[in-house]
């Protein structure tokens, strides 16, 4: 059934990109670049997504870029996550950070990862403040820094307290009984939803 319904969205969102619809169009792009409702088509959704980027919608330009990457053009995907690093969105800074830390598309370097990934969680992106708090911890861009790992950490979890397990895992040595509280916390709001 899930198949079916995928089939059925896709052919309602061509039908909404055939008059313009902006959002019809987006979702039709993401249902191409992944495969969604039938077969992967990355020229089709390049082709929408393009104009987009390249007139200023950041959100677009991250989106061009997983095309590339589906197609293995990393090149191209770490162009596009730059372009939307232009336009201050902060998934994009996530998306180029990762081009850099595995070197696809260019040059390698954790350092470079780290600083584009704190940017992308300076601009609100909660999954590259993630990435930040991973890479402190563990020193991957050869700076440990648990105090600033932490303070991020902490940071997180009182905008977000359905978030803290990174928290909990950081200070699970240091203060067990509030790494305990902090999971047990999460655990009792998600049995509540």
């Amino acid at each position: 059934e899930d198949a079916n319904a995928r089939k059925r969205a896709r052919a309602f969102f061509e039908t909404g990109c055939s008059v313009d619809h902006y959002d019809s169009c987006t979702q039709l792009a993401r249902s191409r670049t992944w495969g969604l409702g039938g077969p992967a088509a990355f020229d089709a959704a390049a082709a929408f997504l393009g104009p987009h980027c390249e007139h200023g919608d950041a959100i677009q330009c991250v989106r061009r870029g997983h095309v590339a990457e589906r197609r293995g053009d990393w090149v191209t995907a770490r162009k596009d996550f730059l372009k939307a690093c232009d336009g201050h969105e902060g998934w994009g800074f996530r998306a180029a950070g990762y081009t850099w830390g595995r070197g696809l598309g260019g040059p390698q370097s954790c350092v470079e990862q780290l600083r584009l990934v704190r940017l992308g969680c300076e601009l609100g992106d909660e999954s590259a403040c993630w990435t930040v708090v991973g890479m402190l911890d563990s020193g991957i861009a050869g700076v440990a820094n648990a105090t600033d790992a932490r303070f991020q950490a902490e940071k997180l979890c009182r905008k977000s307290p359905d978030d803290c397990s990174p928290l909990a895992f950081l200070i699970r040595k240091s203060d067990p009984p509030r790494a305990v509280k902090l999971v047990g916390d999460a655990c009792t709001r998600a049995t509540k939803d």
